[in-house]
């Protein structure tokens, strides 16, 4: 299981040294899009993306039906068998990628691929047994197969801005990004002083709205799939990609579930 909090991408709002502990600018907060989850949004079991009480980390494991593309048709289906722990084969915390896969964190306000299924009902005997442990701590289990992850088209943009602020800076290079974060005292002086007042609904600031403050740049952007995905979780995109050519897409599977 994944129980470690080691930050594993600097760009998102609680593992960014250089906001933390700065003052939150007040912006509307709907449910992330595509998030399926009826609870309210400062639910324990789903955190408010904008003032989450602390991060959020993802566990879960690796199944498969062997060989089962190989079956003859009437074989039926063989039983699902555990294969890894997650953490085994991923070691991050990236909220674009939990967001754009499962709709948790969903920041940047993708479609999420596979949000809200709850675990399956067919279990390998050592994954029921996995969940039957962590669930009392877990929020948003769900699941995924390789045959959904290989379909994902990663040109397609998020269905809105990011709420959060990508923030760049001047060199004589070019602008270089520092990173993405929701809040800061700093921006929120500069959008004061422009007179800007975010619009009510789930698209607080238009797409391509930016504030200059000397060499800073802070940018309202749209990312797309590949910005998300594999990125952080390549070695096991590798693995679940090599285990479908030998037991087909549809009959390998990721299981998956967070606590904050």
């Amino acid at each position: 299981m994944n129980t470690t909090r080691t930050p594993g991408n600097p760009d998102h709002p609680d593992n960014s040294p250089l906001y933390q502990g700065l003052p939150t600018m007040k912006t509307h907060c709907g449910q992330p899009a595509g998030c399926g989850q009826p609870v309210a949004a400062t639910s324990p079991s789903h955190p408010n993306p904008h003032n989450p009480p602390m991060g959020t980390d993802i566990s879960g494991f690796l199944e498969a039906r062997p060989h089962q593309h190989t079956r003859p048709p009437t074989g039926g289906l063989a039983d699902w068998e555990y294969l890894a722990d997650l953490d085994h084969l991923y070691a991050s915390r990236d909220y674009d990628l939990f967001g754009c896969l499962f709709g948790v964190r969903n920041f940047a306000g993708f479609d999420p691929v596979a949000a809200g299924r709850g675990v399956p009902g067919d279990l390998s005997e050592r994954g029921a047994a996995e969940w039957a442990e962590w669930a009392p701590s877990s929020h948003d289990p769900t699941w995924v197969t390789w045959a959904e992850l290989a379909a994902v088209d990663l040109d397609e943009p998020a269905l809105r801005p990011d709420l959060r602020f990508h923030h760049y800076r001047r060199t004589p290079s070019g602008l270089v990004r520092l990173g993405k974060f929701e809040d800061g005292r700093r921006l929120g002086e500069l959008i004061a002083a422009s007179g800007m007042t975010p619009a009510a609904g789930g698209e607080p600031w238009p797409e391509g709205t930016s504030w200059t403050d000397g060499d800073d740049v802070y940018r309202v952007e749209r990312l797309h799939r590949r910005d998300a995905v594999p990125r952080s979780m390549t070695a096991l995109w590798t693995i679940m990609g090599a285990l479908a050519e030998l037991h087909g897409p549809e009959h390998v599977r990721l299981v998956v579930y967070f606590d904050s």
